[in-house]
């Protein structure tokens, strides 16, 4: 199986780093059955059907955690067990392959090749366990070849490839990886290029490669007794040699471990699980027994898919205020009352695109009214969220007195409401002002173009939740398309001040915004989110999140549902996604599927004719839940 390295992908959700150990041998020895489930080993550990390893190249824990250039992998480790005190042996790359492949570096210090060796090894054991083990390599430039180079290959990167005890059919190009994953051996490894394994090209690079190529065998794996474990060779020198690790599967409890791991523990760990004997260091190493699912448990509830929608946009937005939050004289423990309600024009997108984050900010919802008079129903909303009107309670507007006509702000201070305007004579204006006045000018900002409004609602609920600043929204500033005004590029810069890609201030969301910020500031200062389209964009954004209890689903062609259904969201922690009318793209089918293990709800935002009933049952069937 080979699939183009150069896929956009989500967020979240995009691409695995390191190599990739499967089990694998002989192909025409390698069984497996789509409901087959081994028993333990003796030792208690679990016996999965097959176990795939990936490694990655030269890069940090850190650069790899919370890095918005790697969602994918931020998505697998989120989504499965995360080790956060994970460590490579030592330097340069092949020394460590040879201590996770073997127990020891052989005596190689080096990158040096060729290298030959007949000691025990993690696939000599297995076959002589009568398992199997095959390794891929990607750009192998033929089944058992021993190159030292070829284009992107180096066989310093394959360690199978060393030793005179392993069969040459067991050393395979990754192009030979089954799709049928049944047909994989017990143990595999695979190993990218040295682009595609972050060697010689960017983290994002790497990322987009683990989730074009292996992400359709995670999805396979965490229903069929598999595992794919993902890691690194080496740090990239500056600290300690801490590596990110993480293991993905059906027999894996999500979570975050503390334990210290290296390349040893890994090696214990598929020994144990097999019961083979224990070589070289790995006799002394700790396996990692506390990330398994040994026993059965009853299945949890489960998750569902419901519509919220209203017979137009304006009463889709109170159904979805009415989704969130409590009436004002609720009393009951877990009520959510409001403490704010913004408020929007609902006919044009453009002041309304930074409102998401001011409404996370207030605490309350975001509802959208005609400009010439206020809609009776989200005036009644507001009645029944925040109460009748006192100086104490707000009601904050967006945009100018075109946008949200004066009679408005009249009738809700007649009403007895403290009304705050937030509004410039433009868009971009207008967005600085919400950043300035409404969030108080936080420390982390994002810019989306202006000039639509799909990039700037899917960074809504990423505003408010992780790119969220000690618990206060990061701002939404707009460029013009691939440029910005002065005042824009100003405020900017002014964020740009100690951010980095790895830890940033700034991150943009959409190509357009991209270019624009690119045009003031090397890249190395911000993080981006940008794929082939608004849904690609979107879900790169959805990506990040940490496993959320509950997501979102809107239209990508029109603004409402996707502006008041982000601001739920955005309360609620969790991702909205885009997807077009008639059909959920496999991208947001994925995304919600690795969701699973925390996922209780997705909320649909909108009625049939903004997506159709195939959109709520491709949801359900891909979290394994029902529609509601």
């Amino acid at each position: 199986m080979y699939v183009s390295n150069h896929r956009s992908i989500r967020g979240l959700l995009t691409g695995l780093g390191g190599f990739v150990l499967a089990a694998a041998g002989l192909p025409t020895l390698a069984t497996g059955s789509a409901t087959a489930h081994a028993a333990p080993a003796v030792n208690g550990m679990p016996r999965p059907d097959h176990v795939v390893i990936a490694v990655f190249e030269n890069t940090s824990a850190g650069s790899i955690y919370g890095n918005p250039s790697a969602p994918y992998m931020n998505l697998l480790a989120g989504s499965g067990a995360k080790f956060t005190n994970s460590f490579a042996i030592e330097h340069p790359s092949e020394p460590n392959y040879l201590d996770l492949f073997s127990g020891s570096n052989q005596g190689i210090t080096d990158d040096s090749c060729p290298n030959t060796f007949s000691t025990d090894n993690e696939a000599s054991q297995l076959i002589a366990a009568g398992l199997t083990f095959t390794g891929y390599a990607e750009d192998l430039p033929s089944a058992g070849a021993t190159d030292c180079t070829s284009g992107s290959y180096a066989r310093k990167h394959n360690p199978w490839s060393n030793f005179t005890n392993i069969p040459v059919q067991d050393n395979q190009p990754f192009s030979s990886f089954p799709t049928d994953f049944t047909q994989l051996p017990t143990v595999s490894w695979v190993v990218p290029n040295l682009c595609d394994d972050m060697h010689d090209c960017p983290i994002a690079t790497g990322d987009t490669w683990l989730q074009d190529n292996l992400d359709t065998y995670v999805q396979w794996a965490n229903s069929h007794n598999s595992v794919l474990i993902t890691t690194f060779d080496e740090d990239d020198s500056s600290g300690d040699n801490a590596i990110a690790t993480f293991i993905n599967g059906q027999p894996v409890k999500n979570g975050s471990y503390n334990e210290r791991i290296n390349h040893f523990s890994i090696l214990r760990t598929i020994e144990d699980m097999y019961d083979l004997p224990h070589i070289g260091d790995a006799a002394n190493a700790t396996p990692i027994t506390d990330v398994w699912n040994t026993a059965s448990l009853p299945p949890g509830p489960q998750p569902i898919v419901k519509r919220l929608a209203g017979h137009d946009r304006y009463a889709t937005g109170i159904a979805v205020s009415q989704r969130q939050w409590s009436d004002f004289t609720d009393t009951a423990p877990g009520a959510k009352k409001a403490q704010a309600v913004v408020l929007a024009r609902g006919d044009e997108f453009a002041d309304a695109l930074a409102g998401v984050p001011l409404a996370a900010s207030v605490n309350g919802p975001l509802l959208l009214t005609p400009t010439a008079a206020l809609d009776p129903r989200a005036d009644a909303e507001i009645h029944r969220v925040i109460g009748p009107g006192s100086p104490a309670k707000t009601v904050y507007i967006l945009g100018g007195t075109s946008a949200v006509s004066p009679a408005v702000e009249h009738g809700l201070r007649t009403e007895g409401y403290k009304v705050a305007r937030l509004a410039g004579p433009d868009r971009y204006a207008t967005a600085r002002v919400i950043a300035v006045q409404g969030l108080g000018s936080p420390a982390n900002v994002i810019v989306a173009t202006g000039q639509d409004f799909p990039d700037a609602l899917a960074a809504g609920p990423y505003a408010a939740g992780p790119f969220s600043n000690n618990g206060q929204p990061a701002a939404i500033v707009l460029s013009h398309g691939r440029t910005l005004d002065p005042e824009t590029a100003s405020y900017i810069a002014s964020k740009l001040v100690g951010s980095t890609a790895v830890n940033p201030h700034v991150t943009v969301v959409g190509g357009q915004a991209k270019a624009a910020v690119t045009a003031m500031a090397p890249p190395s200062t911000f993080s981006a989110f940008a794929g082939s389209d608004r849904y690609a964009t979107a879900a790169q954004v959805a990506g990040n999140f940490p496993l959320p209890v509950q997501a979102g689903i809107a239209t990508g062609e029109q603004f409402p549902d996707a502006l008041t259904g982000g601001a739920l969201m955005a309360s609620a922690s969790g991702p909205i996604l885009l997807t077009q009318p008639a059909k959920l793209s496999s991208a947001d089918s994925a995304q919600l599927a690795a969701y699973r293990p925390a996922l209780s709800e997705v909320d649909v935002f909108g009625g049939p004719e903004a997506l159709v009933d195939n959109v709520l049952a491709e949801a359900a069937a891909a979290i394994g839940g029902t529609v509601k």
